[in-house]
């Protein structure tokens, strides 16, 4: 069990340093640094207003978290397709 613990941390380690994790962690930072920014989206989430979700994604912090989101669910896509590939599950003989 040790050593499933050691490889997860290993994995973890590995995601982390990956590119698309370090970018949206800057992002993450440049946005809830900006308080005119945490305020709409606060404020969006309270009320789901069509006309500032578009302001938001229209903010060019917003639109790059939202692609590199994009990447990040296309990578536990993957991880989760090879997961099942290791244990035999997902697949079309279930």
């Amino acid at each position: 069990m040790l050593e499933l613990y050691e490889k997860l941390d290993e994995l973890k380690k590995l995601l982390n340093s990956l590119p698309v994790f370090i970018e949206i962690d800057d992002l993450l930072n440049k946005i809830y640094s900006n308080p005119d920014l945490v305020e709409k989206l606060t404020k969006y989430h309270e009320s789901k207003d069509i006309s500032l979700r578009d302001e938001l994604l229209h903010n060019p912090l917003i639109a790059k978290y939202k692609l590199f989101e994009n990447e990040v669910n296309f990578l536990i896509l993957q991880i989760n397709q090879k997961l099942n590939s290791i244990s035999g599950r997902g697949g079309l003989c279930e």
